[in-house]
């Protein structure tokens, strides 16, 4: 399929830290095209600053990062770079710039200066794409904060990327919103073939992806499939995570039933181990 990003050796200090510590440490990572990767790490560990080298938010202070082979510190190729990698962040109202929906979803393209058709039909495809076509006409300030960040993520949708980097998209929304919001990430992915990449705290949203990448101390300390690195429970913690709750219960139980099966992700898989467990000690 082709790699989406890659970095090679990447390493980031911020400007003037008093430390001089960096907060990217000699990074090699790739990202396939059409992929979807979970990003996880405590507080500090690395992982939002890693985030914004992906459309040259940040550039590196040593090594590299390319975006569909190019590469980032490449001043002429920045509009290149954000048409590819689009940047979804936390807070849904510093996204939104117009007072009517789609209006502000239309900023975008109307900025690139495409035919008022053109414009139109991209509208239209990024509200279709995250189920916000009948809010067109409402006005963004009124609607709930799953629904904002839906617009958001159509504006930068509108602009066609073949990327879409989320840096907590869901880390203000309630339940409902965050369901939303992760239910429309995962359309963009397996739908529409964007290759998207979130940065999240939420184990439940990890578990969604195809690949899981672990940040600690500026570094990849785990980088695999959910159900692999989710096995790794007691890594995990020593890290200041934990794994989803289904896995993390199997985990506190198999110091005394280590027969249970160490790679158990979801509930009904959880279900099924217990109900196995108990049928065996009921012999």
């Amino acid at each position: 399929m082709g790699e989406m990003i890659q970095t090679q050796r990447l390493t980031y200090t911020y400007p003037g830290s008093p430390a001089g510590d960096p907060v990217l440490n000699r990074i090699d990572l790739t990202v396939e095209k059409g992929s979807f990767v979970a990003i996880l790490g405590h507080n500090g560990s690395g992982k939002s600053t890693l985030a914004k080298q992906f459309n040259a938010v940040l550039l590196p202070t040593d090594g590299k990062v390319y975006v569909d082979r190019i590469d980032t510190v490449d001043e002429g190729r920045l509009f290149d770079i954000r048409q590819r990698v689009g940047m979804v962040f936390q807070n849904p109202d510093n996204q939104i710039v117009a007072t009517i929906v789609e209006e502000d979803v239309a900023f975008a393209p109307e900025n690139l200066n495409l035919p008022r058709e053109e414009t139109a039909a991209r509208v239209e495809y990024a509200l279709r794409t995250v189920d916000m076509w009948e809010y067109r006409e409402h006005q963004a300030h009124q609607l709930s904060g799953g629904q904002k960040q839906r617009v958001a993520i159509a504006g930068i949708i509108a602009m066609k990327p073949r990327c879409i980097v989320l840096d907590e998209p869901t880390a203000m929304l309630d339940p409902v919103g965050r369901r939303e919001t992760l239910a429309a990430v995962m359309r963009l992915n397996r739908e529409e073939g964007i290759t998207v990449i979130m940065i999240t705290h939420y184990m439940n949203e990890a578990v969604e992806a195809d690949r899981v990448i672990v940040m600690d101390r500026g570094r990849i300390a785990m980088d695999g499939p959910p159900r692999a690195v989710f096995a790794r429970a007691g890594e995990l913690e020593r890290l200041g995570l934990e794994a989803p709750q289904p896995a993390a219960l199997i985990h506190r139980l198999r110091r005394r039933f280590p027969q249970l099966p160490a790679d158990v992700l979801t509930e009904a898989e959880a279900v099924e181990a217990l109900s196995a467990l108990l049928a065996e000690v009921g012999r």
